[in-house]
């Protein structure tokens, strides 16, 4: 099912990037943070624009991890890019499933469960990839329920928990998520697709069919995955709001293999 396969994922990413040094924890740490605050707005039932708002901050946020100042092993560089892919992925999920239940008077109680085992498995997953001696963090994510004592500067100075509610809603009126048009492919690529509406422009790669919002996680893609310095790769930008059967491929059903 889908819900396995998303966990036996995550556990796989969980033992291969703990098998790495990462040299500046700083970086995911604080891309980590800002996930889970994200999580944590889903399970409150903040409002939807300041969540779509969230996670277009939080994709922007990958970038961080391209830097080469950040990495002992290269290899590193798309492995974590991957487990990004794969958290924002989980939350997506988590963000339809709670929107299914609010519009659903009838939703069964699997479903509650199904979130519960989600933010539960980012948890451990996060606690996994920080090092041994940052404490702070590890503390910080033993629960769900620490998260609105223990925000730090970083995620309020990033924009996910920002004073200026006037200019996140004004940023999420300009986009929407559809998560009631879904067509089920036969496919385990169907697994990793969701139908996201945004008043921006896209960016594809003709190689791996890997789909950006950002120029800059398009340049850090055709750099480090594909070892290319041009981009002769892309195709774009289009506007997919002309297209209201648009979807966009949050996680790469091509990507590299991972280094074993």
């Amino acid at each position: 099912t889908l819900r396995e396969t998303r966990l036996s994922t995550v556990e796989d990413l969980k033992k291969k990037i703990t098998d790495f040094s990462f040299k500046s924890d700083d970086v995911l740490v604080s891309v980590i943070s800002k996930a889970f605050d994200v999580s944590h707005m889903i399970m409150k039932g903040s409002n939807d624009s300041r969540i779509i708002t969230a996670l277009k901050s939080l994709a922007s946020e990958r970038s961080l991890c391209f830097q080469d100042e950040n990495f002992i092993d290269p290899s590193l560089r798309s492995m974590t890019y991957g487990f990004l892919e794969s958290f924002q992925l989980t939350l997506l999920h988590l963000y339809e499933e709670k929107n299914q239940k609010k519009e659903s008077s009838e939703i069964s109680t699997q479903t509650d469960e199904a979130i519960r085992i989600n933010v539960m498995t980012m948890t451990d997953f996060a606690d996994g990839l920080v090092s041994t001696g940052n404490e702070e963090m590890e503390k910080d994510h033993s629960s769900t329920d620490s998260l609105e004592n223990s925000r730090t500067d970083d995620i309020t100075n990033g924009g996910l928990v920002s004073s200026g509610k006037d200019e996140i809603e004004e940023e999420g009126e300009k986009m929407g998520v559809d998560s009631t048009n879904t067509d089920p492919k036969k496919d385990l690529r169907a697994s990793h697709i969701i139908r996201v509406h945004l008043k921006e422009e896209v960016w594809t790669c003709s190689e791996c069919e890997a789909i950006f919002l950002f120029e800059t996680e398009r340049d850090h893609h055709n750099k480090a995955v594909h070892s290319r310095e041009d981009d002769p790769l892309w195709k774009g930008p289009f506007n997919i709001e002309k297209n209201p059967d648009a979807i966009i491929n949050i996680f790469f059903p091509n990507y590299p293999k991972y280094p074993d």
